[in-house]
């Protein structure tokens, strides 16, 4: 399954992370604005766990590839 997720901020973000720690989707794709689509096409989609993982996805500059079968958005 394809998704993407719309407005990766926070919440996003952690969606968006899960998706693709899951494995289950075969793309998530990000779509983002401004400086959160600038800071993601710099470094990448960061997430610091409670448990102390750290989790660094690399991410094309907010490119979506349609059709999507989900869409989450967190606008």
């Amino acid at each position: 399954m394809n998704v993407a997720v719309f407005g990766v901020g926070s919440i996003g973000g952690i969606v968006a992370s899960s998706l693709i720690s899951a494995g289950k989707c075969a793309s998530v794709k990000l779509v983002a604005r401004g400086r959160a689509l600038k800071s993601l096409v710099q470094y990448g989609l960061k997430v610091h766990t409670y448990e102390g993982d750290d989790h660094i996805f690399k991410i094309d500059k907010g490119q979506v590839l349609l059709p999507q079968k989900g869409v989450v958005s967190t606008l």
